[in-house]
């Protein structure tokens, strides 16, 4: 059908477009405040053949009639039940673990940065992997309390949403990592666009100040609530203008965010590697396959060396990922295959295509910063969603429908 107006354009295609040349935008804009090595014209051309293709692919996805199975039917309350009660548990365990293993909280507190080091990458695993692959039902668990809520408008399912997101932050509190948290923040974003909440109002910009300081908060304690005076004093020599300590969060998470495009433009023209063949983008898949048959003895690694530009700096965006497993080639191939998964996700319906959606609007966001679905958490939650998708269609307890709804 051929588009006459701008608003019958696919909402999909409209925020793809409106978050990467806002990101873009946004980018460029740190050079006012920060001394970034200048860009090169062929990460101008790289970003938005990037997008381009992305999009392209959205649009084969998007004219896809989605697959589904001979269903049966799930009462979704008892279902966001049953994966809060895994989450509690597997949390739980993954705690006992941790403190048995370090002998007390206080010692883990205490030695936050330390633990930190020895946990991530290739470093000790204190759970067990059936336990870690079991507790990947909290993210799905909570995107889909949050969409059941916006159904039924029942306030249970509000409280079951912020047990799920309490526990996320337990969880990334163990080894004061962050991107269990950032994913659920993000995920909340995506709730409320997919299901056309209000952005902007003062109580969810407190709301959003209060998620704030739970993103941070793991780095705080790692860094002996420090206020991010460590992070500060190895940027300090990059910055055009004197930073307030009351900024100083808010400059960090810039940093991190914002970076990665200066840093991918000092990969592609200045940094030697050795391409990976898929091994980053692909590494949850690859890791679950070793778990299973024991291929290999160590874990794929997804931490990169630091680019200089000019502070140290170890983020290259999806655009870096791609092209450190496959080269330029990656960032034109690959963006099409991620846009007709989210395009013809983007046709499903229900509260289980809801769900697929938030979780591929999710991806986008993450973009900047890492594929995200190279995490095997998020990976697996993702199959979860698609399963449940194919194979089951939602029943709602009766006395919870609020008969306006349009999920």
């Amino acid at each position: 059908m051929k588009i006459k107006h701008f608003d019958d354009i696919p909402y999909i295609y409209k925020i793809v477009i409106f978050f990467y040349v806002g990101y873009f935008l946004l980018a460029l804009l740190g050079n006012l405040i920060i001394d970034y090595r200048p860009l090169s014209i062929y990460t101008y051309i790289y970003y938005f053949i990037f997008v381009g293709t992305l999009l392209i692919g959205i649009k084969v996805g998007y004219t896809t009639s989605p697959i589904v199975l001979k269903r049966r039917a799930i009462n979704v309350s008892k279902l966001i039940k049953i994966l809060l009660t895994i989450s509690i548990i597997t949390t739980s365990i993954s705690w006992y673990l941790t403190v048995k293993h370090y002998g007390s909280l206080v010692y883990i507190f205490t030695h936050a940065f330390d633990i930190r080091q020895e946990t991530i990458g290739n470093g000790i695993s204190l759970v067990p992997i059936y336990i870690t692959y079991l507790g990947s039902v909290i993210y799905f668990g909570f995107i889909l309390s949050l969409f059941y809520y916006n159904k039924t408008h029942v306030r249970n399912f509000l409280t079951y949403s912020i047990l799920f997101f309490i526990c996320i932050v337990i969880s990334d509190l163990r080894t004061f990592g962050r991107v269990g948290i950032l994913f659920s923040i993000f995920s909340c974003l995506s709730y409320m666009i997919i299901s056309k909440i209000k952005l902007l109002s003062i109580k969810r910009f407190l709301i959003a100040l209060g998620l704030y300081g739970l993103l941070m908060l793991p780095r705080l304690i790692r860094g002996g609530f420090d206020n991010f005076s460590s992070s500060i004093s190895g940027y300090a020599e990059a910055f055009k203008v004197n930073i307030t300590p009351a900024l100083y969060g808010f400059v960090v998470v810039y940093i991190y965010y914002f970076s990665s495009i200066y840093a991918f433009d000092e990969l592609i023209l200045n940094i030697d590697i050795i391409h990976t063949n898929g091994m980053r983008n692909f590494a949850s898949i690859l890791n679950l396959i070793n778990k299973i048959f024991g291929l290999n003895d160590e874990r794929i690694i997804l931490i990169a060396d630091s680019a200089h530009i000019p502070f140290e700096y170890n983020i290259y965006s999806i655009l870096g990922e791609l092209y450190y497993d496959f080269g330029y080639i990656g960032i034109v191939i690959f963006p099409i295959m991620f846009g007709i998964i989210i395009g013809y996700i983007f046709k499903m319906a229900g509260i289980f295509g809801n769900v697929l959606k938030a979780f591929m609007l999710t991806w986008i966001f993450f973009t900047p910063i890492y594929n995200i679905f190279s995490f095997g958490a998020f990976s697996i939650a993702l199959i979860i969603g698609i399963v449940f998708y194919m194979i089951f269609y939602p029943v709602y307890d009766t006395q919870y429908i609020n008969n306006n709804s349009k999920l």
